[in-house]
């Protein structure tokens, strides 16, 4: 039977962040999510403009988005903490009511039966980005973390 997912996410940061060997609790493992670079930076690292990354829910669902950045990156040991973050491009008003989503919410409950919440990064600065002919749309580049939601300590035995 495979490990609980609270476990494999935990022990894939510990291992990734080359953390030593000991307990380790949900603020400790949290930081290092939360100290990940932005999205942001990954699109300029890889040379992209920010008006081609993804737009949630418009060109990607949350679904496909979390399948790809962060249940298939769990289950790949070569794939790196960065992975976690991939950028993408999110409406104000989705931001704003993005715990509305059906998608959202199930991904939310789901994950708070692991111990687990998914949470929106991103820098308070909008981008304008061309969406028709004469018309601008005003985007937010964001990643989507999953942070850690549990009382206990992991064990990390590295």
């Amino acid at each position: 039977m495979p490990a609980p997912i609270f476990d494999q996410y935990a022990a894939k940061i510990c291992r990734h962040a080359g953390l030593a060997a000991g307990s380790y609790g949900g603020q400790d493992l949290n930081d290092v999510v939360m100290a990940l670079p932005l999205g942001e930076g990954h699109a300029v690292l890889a040379g992209t403009e920010l008006e081609e990354l993804p737009r949630l829910g418009e060109t990607v669902s949350v679904n496909s988005h979390m399948q790809a950045n962060f249940f298939d990156v769990i289950g790949m040991d070569a794939k790196e903490l960065h992975e976690f973050t991939a950028p993408i491009l999110v409406r104000r008003g989705y931001i704003e009511r993005l715990e509305g989503w059906r998608e959202w919410r199930t991904l939310s409950v789901w994950l708070l039966q692991e111990y687990l919440e998914p949470v929106v990064v991103f820098r308070n600065t909008p981008v304008p980005v061309k969406t028709a002919a004469y018309e601008q749309t005003e985007y937010y580049v964001a990643d989507v973390r999953v942070i850690f939601n549990r009382e206990q300590a992991f064990v990390w035995e590295g």
